[in-house]
């Protein structure tokens, strides 16, 4: 029976678990947390969900019955405005019949400090975690784009553990073996597995130690290009067909979007990067329509999508409103 002390540290199972998950945008966070909660459906688990904007999707997609789940938005855990939502959340689970904490971090967050904050919440926990380490999601079709062009995307490769090549199916052995050379370039101490769906053995997860992801690593090189954020509502029923050439024609000008749609009278889940458009059923049903999207900061991207939506609902009732 899992128990708790006075101090907060549960007894009879050992220390809880504990384990991050970063990637860039679309690189297959959410599918690898859902991969990881079917591993370990035998354990009693939590679940923090951090992202960029102050409208949180992921955390829809990731609910479960008796799982309990945080939501952390608009900033990223690992930064000072954000950090202390994220000690107070991982204090406070603790104090639940828990034996794994899953977090999976904003696409835009720079894990370096992950650290220092893991050693701040052992000590207020009487060392209630066993750290086992941060993995981090590379997508084989996005990573060149943001190789050298993205600090953030640096820094999760540097400050990992484990490097998951996902997507390889999409990409060719001479293309992912080149990825996996510039990635044992850019940190040669994580492992490095592939992976199709963000599938991966659970021993690989077992066998992670947190030793290296947890003395804060520090990369201070490339070029700093912002993010913007856009929250837009489609305010009505549409097509299927309409909806993905309005994705594919702002697809070269933006980081991912995601969100919900209502398509032939059904909820659907939009989850699109610039180099692959997804809109699938679902059987969420969420209070409006919305989406986020991300785009690097030198892309006209409100431009962009104001032109999609004409060449693409000109002439009909259909109005894209920005929230």
């Amino acid at each position: 029976m899992f128990k708790i002390s006075d101090e907060g540290m549960s007894i009879a199972s050992g220390r809880i678990k504990l384990y991050i998950v970063n990637g860039f945008l679309g690189a297959g966070k959410t599918t690898m947390m859902q991969q990881l909660m079917d591993v370990w459906h035998d354990k009693k688990m939590a679940i923090i969900v951090n992202e960029f904007g102050d409208a949180g999707m992921d955390g829809a997609v990731l609910a479960q019955e008796g799982i309990k789940l945080t939501e952390i938005n608009n900033g990223s855990i690992f930064c000072t405005c954000r950090a202390e939502n994220f000690i107070e959340a991982l204090v406070q689970m603790t104090n639940l019949d828990v034996s794994l904490v899953l977090v999976e971090s904003s696409g835009l967050a720079n894990p370096a400090g992950v650290g220092k904050i893991v050693s701040l919440v052992q000590k207020m926990t009487n060392d209630s975690y066993e750290y086992k380490g941060s993995l981090t999601m590379v997508d084989v079709l996005g990573f060149w784009d943001v190789r050298y062009t993205s600090v953030m995307a640096q820094q999760q490769v540097i400050c990992s553990d484990l490097l998951v090549v996902n997507k390889i199916d999409l990409a060719t052995e001479e293309e992912i073996e080149e990825i996996e050379a510039e990635l044992r370039q850019m940190n040669p101490y994580a492992d490095i597995v592939r992976a199709t769906f963000a599938k991966v053995d659970r021993k690989v997860f077992d066998q992670m130690d947190g030793h290296y992801s947890a003395s804060d690593r520090n990369w201070g090189g490339g070029k700093v290009i912002g993010t913007q954020k856009w929250l837009v509502s489609f305010k009505g029923d549409y097509r299927q067909e309409d909806v993905e050439q309005w994705l594919k024609l702002i697809a070269p000008y933006m980081y991912r979007a995601k969100g919900f749609v209502k398509i032939d009278g059904a909820w659907h889940y939009i989850d699109s990067t610039n180099t692959l458009i997804s809109i699938k059923d679902t059987n969420i049903e969420p209070e409006e329509d919305s989406a986020v999207i991300l785009a690097p900061g030198n892309q006209p991207i409100k431009e962009k999508m104001d032109e999609a939506w004409k060449q693409v609902f000109g002439g009909s009732d259909k109005e894209l409103v920005y929230m």
